[in-house]
């Protein structure tokens, strides 16, 4: 065995071996449950309590990444002067009620700023958010609540730029009812033996699901209808299915451009004008069925496939997008849209490989020849039209 492969197998068994020596001290039961993963999908955290699964080598990386800013956080506030690093790894508990307790081991400090004791919650990311993210403000409002402490802070830390972004945070009622409601609810489907909904699912957190261990019992991109392992044909819709340039050429004259211009090279907020108009339902009217692609979609049909129609038209417009279709006598198994604010291509892209992960894609057809060549990379047989 060579060096590298020696140092690197070295290091995977070592992150297990920590890994397992955490696991001895952290032993689940049912009604005492953590602040650390309280706010994230609750169906995840009853698979953790019910299915034994070894974290990947990848994922224990990323949780000693983790521990590292944390250790680095403490070790530079303790030597600013600036503030007193009063402890770390606290112990702490909350009952939420006869049966169930918020329990765990606090990564955190306890910082005298100014003369007050606060929290202080380290969050190692890849991106600086612009605002907390609500999993780690229940977290840390656990904290408060159980520490009798007013005030705390969260503080992100980017672990590629190295860039810092602090938040304080008050200890707010309302986030200890809905800590409490949570730890009940999952209590309620640990004692039935049923995994709760698809939280992260439903709520649009879908990255949870590319990452977590726990996705091929939860099968989260599976379509409602069309059982798992079953052939389906994917087509997009505008420019594809639609003939859309109608449509296009009122978007692009509505933010002042020609009706030449590639709406591919727009940026910035005159992009988001011209996707305002172009997915309006207002204007769905100027759409009409492009008969080669109709035609296309009816011949997979006959052969049994199921028809997945992908458009990057947003989520909320469902039932518009639905009696266009209907309207223009296009059948269709399922129907993927997308939620508003994610980038168009980068969404498109990740829906075919999460809908691959579940099914056999005998074909994908776009009239986007760049895209195109994406999604043959992703050994899937595409069609152009």
């Amino acid at each position: 065995m060579s060096v590298e492969d020696r140092l690197v197998e070295a290091l995977k068994t070592g992150l297990y071996r920590l890994w397992e020596e955490e696991e001895a001290h952290h032993i689940r039961e049912e009604g005492v449950y953590y602040p650390s993963a309280i706010g994230t999908c609750l169906r995840k955290q009853y698979y953790i309590y019910t299915v034994e699964r070894r974290p990947s080598s990848e994922k224990l990386a990323i949780f000693a990444t983790g521990k590292g800013v944390h250790k680095a956080v403490a070790e530079a506030l303790s030597a600013s002067g600036i503030v007193k690093v009063e402890s770390e790894e606290v112990e702490t508990k909350l009952d939420v009620s006869k049966e169930v307790q918020l329990r765990g081991r606090m990564d955190i400090l306890v910082v005298e700023v100014n003369g007050e004791r606060v929290v202080v919650e380290v969050k190692s990311t890849s991106r600086l958010p612009e605002n907390p993210y609500e999993n780690h403000l229940l977290q840390l409002q656990t904290y408060l609540h159980a520490a009798e402490l007013e005030r705390g802070a969260l503080l992100y830390w980017d672990k590629r730029t190295g860039r810092i972004k602090a938040f304080e945070v008050k200890r707010d009622e309302k986030y200890l009812a809905k800590v409490a409601e949570r730890a009940l609810i999952l209590h309620e489907y640990l004692k039935k033996g049923s995994p709760p909904p698809k939280e992260a699912v439903i709520e649009n957190r879908l990255w949870e699901c590319d990452l977590c261990e726990y996705n091929d019992i939860c099968n989260p991109f599976l379509l409602e209808g069309i059982p798992r392992g079953e052939p389906i044909a994917i087509f997009s819709l505008d420019g594809t299915i639609i003939d859309d340039s109608e449509r296009r050429k009122l978007a692009l004259r509505f933010v002042g451009l020609s009706e030449t211009v590639d709406p591919g090279e727009i940026r910035g907020g005159l992009k988001a004008s011209y996707l305002k108009a172009y997915f309006d339902p207002v204007n769905y009217s100027l759409d009409r069925p492009n008969p080669i692609a109709v035609e296309e979609v009816w011949r997979h049909r006959k052969k049994g496939v199921y028809i997945v129609i992908v458009s990057e038209r947003p989520l909320e417009h469902r039932a518009a997008v639905e009696k266009e279709l209907r309207s223009m006598g296009i059948p269709f198994d399922a129907l993927v849209l997308r939620y508003e604010g994610e980038p168009v291509r980068k969404w498109k892209l990740t829906t075919i490989k999460r809908l691959k992960t579940n099914y056999e894609i005998t074909v994908y057809i776009d009239s986007d020849p760049k895209f195109l060549e994406k999604v043959e990379r992703l050994g899937i047989k595409v069609g152009r039209l």
